[in-house]
Protein backbone atom coordinates (compact mmCIF):
# COMPACT_ATOMS: atom_id res chain seq x y z
CA UNK A 1 0.00 0.00 0.00
CA UNK A 2 2.68 2.62 0.73
CA UNK A 3 4.28 1.73 -2.59
CA UNK A 4 1.43 2.58 -4.47
CA UNK A 5 1.06 5.77 -2.91
CA UNK A 6 4.40 6.62 -3.58
CA UNK A 7 4.31 5.57 -6.69
CA UNK A 8 0.90 7.65 -7.26
CA UNK A 9 2.21 10.33 -5.65
CA UNK A 10 5.63 10.27 -8.05
CA UNK A 11 2.81 10.07 -11.25
CA UNK A 12 0.95 13.12 -9.77
CA UNK A 13 4.10 15.19 -9.52
CA UNK A 14 5.57 14.48 -13.09
CA UNK A 15 2.45 15.17 -14.37
CA UNK A 16 1.70 18.21 -13.04
CA UNK A 17 5.38 19.23 -14.05
CA UNK A 18 4.79 18.05 -17.73
CA UNK A 19 1.17 19.82 -18.01
CA UNK A 20 2.98 23.44 -16.08
CA UNK A 21 5.75 23.18 -18.37
CA UNK A 22 3.98 22.84 -21.26
CA UNK A 23 2.25 25.89 -20.55
CA UNK A 24 5.36 27.45 -20.13
CA UNK A 25 5.46 27.58 -16.76
CA UNK A 26 9.06 27.75 -14.87
CA UNK A 27 10.85 27.12 -11.40
CA UNK A 28 11.60 30.45 -9.45
CA UNK A 29 12.42 31.22 -5.86
CA UNK A 30 10.05 33.18 -3.75
CA UNK A 31 11.60 36.73 -2.98
CA UNK A 32 10.84 36.68 0.67
CA UNK A 33 11.83 38.25 4.00
CA UNK A 34 14.33 35.34 4.60
CA UNK A 35 16.03 35.33 1.02
CA UNK A 36 16.78 39.42 2.01
CA UNK A 37 18.22 38.36 5.49
CA UNK A 38 20.37 36.27 3.58
CA UNK A 39 21.97 38.87 1.26
CA UNK A 40 21.77 41.53 3.95
CA UNK A 41 24.39 39.35 6.18
CA UNK A 42 26.25 39.05 2.58
CA UNK A 43 26.54 42.70 2.77
CA UNK A 44 28.26 42.60 6.16
CA UNK A 45 30.78 39.75 6.11
CA UNK A 46 31.69 40.89 2.43
CA UNK A 47 32.82 44.04 4.05
CA UNK A 48 34.50 46.75 1.07
CA UNK A 49 34.24 43.45 -1.13
CA UNK A 50 30.75 43.82 -1.54
CA UNK A 51 28.64 45.86 -4.24
CA UNK A 52 25.15 46.77 -1.82
CA UNK A 53 21.98 47.17 -4.01
CA UNK A 54 19.01 49.14 -2.53
CA UNK A 55 15.97 50.40 -4.34
CA UNK A 56 12.91 48.76 -5.85
CA UNK A 57 11.82 46.61 -8.84
CA UNK A 58 13.92 48.41 -11.51
CA UNK A 59 17.29 47.56 -9.95
CA UNK A 60 15.76 44.10 -9.42
CA UNK A 61 15.10 43.47 -12.95
CA UNK A 62 17.48 45.68 -14.78
CA UNK A 63 21.01 44.52 -13.48
CA UNK A 64 22.92 41.38 -14.14
CA UNK A 65 24.57 40.55 -11.38
CA UNK A 66 27.25 38.04 -13.16
CA UNK A 67 28.28 41.63 -15.23
CA UNK A 68 28.63 43.74 -12.62
CA UNK A 69 30.88 41.04 -10.58
CA UNK A 70 32.81 41.21 -13.84
CA UNK A 71 32.52 44.57 -14.80
CA UNK A 72 33.45 46.18 -11.33
CA UNK A 73 35.77 43.15 -9.35
CA UNK A 74 33.28 43.55 -6.11
CA UNK A 75 30.60 41.00 -5.11
CA UNK A 76 27.18 42.08 -6.17
CA UNK A 77 24.47 42.37 -3.29
CA UNK A 78 20.77 42.84 -4.00
CA UNK A 79 18.91 44.36 -1.56
CA UNK A 80 16.07 46.29 -3.54
CA UNK A 81 12.18 45.20 -2.54
CA UNK A 82 9.52 45.49 -5.14
CA UNK A 83 7.39 48.41 -4.74
CA UNK A 84 9.39 49.61 -1.60
CA UNK A 85 11.30 53.22 -0.63
CA UNK A 86 15.25 52.88 -0.54
CA UNK A 87 15.11 55.02 3.09
CA UNK A 88 14.58 52.09 5.44
CA UNK A 89 17.63 50.11 4.25
CA UNK A 90 19.43 53.33 3.18
CA UNK A 91 19.06 54.28 7.51
CA UNK A 92 19.94 50.46 8.42
CA UNK A 93 23.21 50.69 5.69
CA UNK A 94 24.03 53.86 7.90
CA UNK A 95 23.72 52.15 11.61
CA UNK A 96 25.84 49.23 11.05
CA UNK A 97 29.25 49.47 11.25
CA UNK A 98 30.13 46.53 9.27
CA UNK A 99 28.75 47.97 6.13
CA UNK A 100 32.36 49.06 3.70
CA UNK A 101 31.29 48.63 0.51
CA UNK A 102 29.96 50.81 -2.41
CA UNK A 103 26.33 51.23 -2.19
CA UNK A 104 24.34 51.60 -5.29
CA UNK A 105 20.93 53.37 -4.59
CA UNK A 106 18.03 52.90 -7.65
CA UNK A 107 16.99 56.13 -8.19
CA UNK A 108 12.93 57.88 -8.68
CA UNK A 109 11.67 60.73 -8.54
CA UNK A 110 8.81 59.64 -6.87
CA UNK A 111 10.50 57.47 -3.72
CA UNK A 112 12.44 60.38 -2.79
CA UNK A 113 9.45 62.73 -2.97
CA UNK A 114 6.82 60.24 -1.34
CA UNK A 115 6.79 60.04 2.67
CA UNK A 116 8.16 56.79 4.36
CA UNK A 117 5.56 54.14 5.19
CA UNK A 118 5.10 50.49 6.24
CA UNK A 119 6.22 49.10 3.01
CA UNK A 120 8.46 45.90 2.65
CA UNK A 121 11.37 47.40 2.84
CA UNK A 122 10.78 49.05 6.48
CA UNK A 123 9.40 45.30 7.67
CA UNK A 124 12.67 43.36 6.45
CA UNK A 125 14.60 46.29 7.61
CA UNK A 126 12.65 46.11 11.29
CA UNK A 127 12.67 42.08 11.47
CA UNK A 128 16.22 42.03 10.33
CA UNK A 129 16.94 43.92 13.66
CA UNK A 130 15.04 42.10 16.30
CA UNK A 131 16.28 38.82 14.49
CA UNK A 132 20.17 40.07 15.58
CA UNK A 133 22.97 37.31 15.42
CA UNK A 134 21.17 33.70 14.90
CA UNK A 135 22.99 30.07 14.55
CA UNK A 136 20.76 27.93 12.17
CA UNK A 137 18.48 25.92 14.00
CA UNK A 138 16.33 23.26 12.90
CA UNK A 139 13.64 25.24 11.89
CA UNK A 140 15.96 27.17 9.68
CA UNK A 141 17.95 23.94 8.62
CA UNK A 142 14.03 22.68 7.36
CA UNK A 143 13.15 26.35 5.70
CA UNK A 144 16.50 25.89 3.59
CA UNK A 145 15.93 22.41 2.55
CA UNK A 146 12.54 22.74 1.87
CA UNK A 147 13.06 26.14 -0.43
CA UNK A 148 15.94 23.93 -2.47
CA UNK A 149 13.49 21.82 -3.09
CA UNK A 150 10.15 24.55 -4.09
CA UNK A 151 12.64 26.26 -5.96
CA UNK A 152 13.22 23.29 -8.87
CA UNK A 153 9.46 22.38 -8.93
CA UNK A 154 7.33 24.63 -11.23
CA UNK A 155 4.50 23.75 -9.27
CA UNK A 156 5.65 26.06 -5.98
CA UNK A 157 6.72 28.91 -8.61
CA UNK A 158 5.88 32.46 -7.33
CA UNK A 159 4.51 31.01 -3.95
CA UNK A 160 1.68 28.82 -5.44
CA UNK A 161 0.78 25.32 -4.31
CA UNK A 162 0.57 22.39 -5.85
CA UNK A 163 -3.29 22.34 -5.99
CA UNK A 164 -3.25 25.69 -6.31
CA UNK A 165 -1.30 25.49 -9.76
CA UNK A 166 -3.27 22.52 -10.66
CA UNK A 167 -6.52 24.65 -10.53
CA UNK A 168 -4.92 28.40 -11.31
CA UNK A 169 -2.36 27.25 -13.86
CA UNK A 170 -2.72 24.02 -15.31
CA UNK A 171 -6.73 23.62 -15.32
CA UNK A 172 -7.58 27.74 -16.10
CA UNK A 173 -7.63 27.63 -20.04
CA UNK A 174 -7.08 31.94 -18.93
CA UNK A 175 -4.02 31.60 -16.60
CA UNK A 176 -1.67 34.45 -16.45
CA UNK A 177 1.44 33.53 -17.99
CA UNK A 178 4.70 33.68 -15.83
CA UNK A 179 6.98 36.35 -17.42
CA UNK A 180 9.30 37.00 -13.83
CA UNK A 181 11.58 34.89 -12.46
CA UNK A 182 13.36 35.59 -9.57
CA UNK A 183 17.30 34.31 -8.98
CA UNK A 184 18.41 32.45 -5.71
CA UNK A 185 20.60 35.99 -5.50
CA UNK A 186 17.22 37.92 -5.62
CA UNK A 187 17.66 39.44 -8.93
CA UNK A 188 14.76 39.44 -11.53
CA UNK A 189 14.40 38.27 -14.70
CA UNK A 190 11.26 39.77 -17.26
CA UNK A 191 10.04 38.07 -20.14
CA UNK A 192 8.19 40.91 -21.84
CA UNK A 193 7.83 38.33 -24.54
CA UNK A 194 5.20 36.10 -22.69
CA UNK A 195 2.89 38.81 -22.07
CA UNK A 196 -0.06 40.06 -24.40
CA UNK A 197 1.60 43.62 -25.73
CA UNK A 198 0.42 46.10 -25.62
CA UNK A 199 -2.91 45.23 -23.46
CA UNK A 200 0.17 44.83 -20.51
CA UNK A 201 1.37 48.34 -21.33
CA UNK A 202 -1.63 49.88 -21.00
CA UNK A 203 -2.69 48.53 -18.21
CA UNK A 204 0.72 49.92 -16.76
CA UNK A 205 -0.26 53.14 -17.64
CA UNK A 206 -3.35 53.81 -16.35
CA UNK A 207 -2.50 52.64 -13.07
CA UNK A 208 0.46 54.66 -13.02
CA UNK A 209 -0.52 57.81 -14.50
CA UNK A 210 -4.28 57.60 -15.02
CA UNK A 211 -5.76 58.82 -11.62
CA UNK A 212 -9.29 59.81 -12.70
CA UNK A 213 -8.77 57.91 -15.62
CA UNK A 214 -12.84 56.43 -16.35
CA UNK A 215 -12.63 53.76 -18.60
CA UNK A 216 -15.13 50.47 -18.80
CA UNK A 217 -14.26 47.06 -18.36
CA UNK A 218 -15.05 46.72 -22.50
CA UNK A 219 -12.62 49.70 -23.60
CA UNK A 220 -10.69 48.76 -26.44
CA UNK A 221 -6.53 49.13 -26.72
CA UNK A 222 -8.01 52.77 -28.85
CA UNK A 223 -9.56 53.89 -26.05
CA UNK A 224 -7.35 53.32 -23.58
CA UNK A 225 -4.42 54.84 -25.90
CA UNK A 226 -6.13 57.94 -26.74
CA UNK A 227 -7.09 58.02 -22.46
CA UNK A 228 -3.40 57.41 -21.69
CA UNK A 229 -2.07 60.38 -23.78
CA UNK A 230 -5.01 62.78 -22.71
CA UNK A 231 -4.26 62.64 -19.52
CA UNK A 232 -0.60 63.09 -19.94
CA UNK A 233 -1.09 66.09 -21.64
CA UNK A 234 -2.92 67.17 -18.55
CA UNK A 235 -0.19 66.60 -15.97
CA UNK A 236 1.09 69.21 -13.90
CA UNK A 237 4.96 69.64 -12.75
CA UNK A 238 4.09 68.46 -8.81
CA UNK A 239 5.42 70.97 -5.90
CA UNK A 240 9.01 70.12 -5.28
CA UNK A 241 9.40 71.84 -1.54
CA UNK A 242 8.44 68.39 0.12
CA UNK A 243 11.43 67.14 -2.56
CA UNK A 244 13.82 69.35 -1.63
CA UNK A 245 13.91 69.04 2.25
CA UNK A 246 13.94 64.86 1.64
CA UNK A 247 16.74 65.31 -0.68
CA UNK A 248 18.59 67.39 2.60
CA UNK A 249 17.96 64.24 4.73
CA UNK A 250 18.96 61.71 2.54
CA UNK A 251 22.06 63.96 2.36
CA UNK A 252 22.71 63.73 5.56
CA UNK A 253 22.35 59.91 5.25
CA UNK A 254 25.03 59.18 2.62
CA UNK A 255 27.59 61.77 4.21
CA UNK A 256 27.37 59.33 7.23
CA UNK A 257 28.57 56.27 4.88
CA UNK A 258 31.24 58.22 2.94
CA UNK A 259 32.43 59.84 6.28
CA UNK A 260 33.03 55.78 6.81
CA UNK A 261 34.65 55.24 3.91
CA UNK A 262 31.70 53.89 2.19
CA UNK A 263 31.34 55.02 -1.75
CA UNK A 264 27.42 55.87 -2.56
CA UNK A 265 26.26 56.31 -6.22
CA UNK A 266 22.66 57.18 -7.02
CA UNK A 267 21.74 55.80 -10.77
CA UNK A 268 18.56 56.68 -11.91
CA UNK A 269 17.52 53.62 -14.54
CA UNK A 270 15.95 53.82 -17.72
CA UNK A 271 12.41 54.67 -18.72
CA UNK A 272 10.21 54.28 -21.95
CA UNK A 273 7.04 55.49 -23.53
CA UNK A 274 4.36 56.79 -21.59
CA UNK A 275 5.96 56.24 -18.17
CA UNK A 276 9.25 58.37 -19.19
CA UNK A 277 6.33 60.81 -20.80
CA UNK A 278 4.55 61.30 -17.80
CA UNK A 279 7.08 61.58 -15.16
CA UNK A 280 9.04 64.18 -17.33
CA UNK A 281 6.04 66.34 -16.85
CA UNK A 282 5.55 65.48 -13.03
CA UNK A 283 9.13 65.74 -11.85
CA UNK A 284 10.61 68.35 -14.54
CA UNK A 285 14.52 67.40 -14.64
CA UNK A 286 15.70 71.05 -13.23
CA UNK A 287 13.43 71.31 -10.38
CA UNK A 288 14.22 67.47 -9.61
CA UNK A 289 17.20 65.26 -10.71
CA UNK A 290 19.51 68.58 -11.51
CA UNK A 291 18.46 69.52 -8.11
CA UNK A 292 19.04 66.67 -6.24
CA UNK A 293 22.30 65.78 -8.21
CA UNK A 294 24.02 69.09 -7.53
CA UNK A 295 22.53 69.14 -3.41
CA UNK A 296 22.87 64.89 -2.31
CA UNK A 297 27.23 65.21 -2.00
CA UNK A 298 27.96 62.13 -4.02
CA UNK A 299 28.03 60.55 -7.20
CA UNK A 300 25.06 60.26 -9.54
CA UNK A 301 24.44 58.67 -12.69
CA UNK A 302 21.89 59.14 -14.96
CA UNK A 303 20.61 56.99 -18.31
CA UNK A 304 19.84 60.04 -20.61
CA UNK A 305 23.06 61.45 -20.24
CA UNK A 306 25.11 58.64 -20.91
CA UNK A 307 24.77 57.46 -24.80
CA UNK A 308 25.36 53.88 -24.25
CA UNK A 309 22.60 53.87 -21.96
CA UNK A 310 20.18 55.80 -23.13
CA UNK A 311 18.53 54.07 -26.27
CA UNK A 312 17.81 50.46 -24.38
CA UNK A 313 13.72 50.13 -24.41
CA UNK A 314 11.79 48.99 -21.33
CA UNK A 315 9.07 47.23 -23.04
CA UNK A 316 6.29 48.63 -20.13
CA UNK A 317 7.67 51.65 -19.76
CA UNK A 318 9.75 50.99 -16.82
CA UNK A 319 11.98 47.87 -16.65
CA UNK A 320 14.09 46.12 -18.79
CA UNK A 321 13.25 42.95 -20.86
CA UNK A 322 15.89 40.50 -19.71
CA UNK A 323 17.45 39.81 -22.90
CA UNK A 324 19.14 43.70 -22.74
CA UNK A 325 20.37 43.76 -18.94
CA UNK A 326 23.18 41.97 -19.67
CA UNK A 327 24.34 44.36 -22.30
CA UNK A 328 23.14 47.35 -20.43
CA UNK A 329 24.57 46.41 -17.40
CA UNK A 330 27.45 45.96 -18.84
CA UNK A 331 27.77 49.60 -20.22
CA UNK A 332 26.71 50.88 -16.93
CA UNK A 333 29.31 49.30 -15.11
CA UNK A 334 31.39 50.66 -17.73
CA UNK A 335 30.17 54.34 -16.58
CA UNK A 336 30.93 54.20 -13.02
CA UNK A 337 34.55 55.28 -11.81
CA UNK A 338 34.53 53.60 -9.05
CA UNK A 339 37.92 55.13 -7.25
CA UNK A 340 36.85 58.29 -7.82
CA UNK A 341 33.63 57.80 -6.17
CA UNK A 342 35.07 56.65 -2.85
Amino acid sequence: MLASAALIFVAFVVMLEMALAARGYRPTVLDSESSWFKQRDRASALGSRALIMIGASRIQLDLDLDALRAGTGLEPVQLAVNGSSSMPVLRDLVDDPTIRGTVLIDYYDGTILGAEGEDDAARYERDYKKRGKQVPSGNQMEEWLTSALHMRLRAYADGASPLDSLRLRVLNPEATPQYLITRPDRSRLADYARVKMPDFLYARAIRDVGGGMALGPGANNDERRRAIEQRIDALLPLDNSAFESRVQVIGDLVALLRKRGVAVVFVRLPESGYELEANDKRFPRMSYWDFFASRIGTSTVNFADIPALKYFECPDGSHLDYRDRQAFTERLAASLDLEKMQ
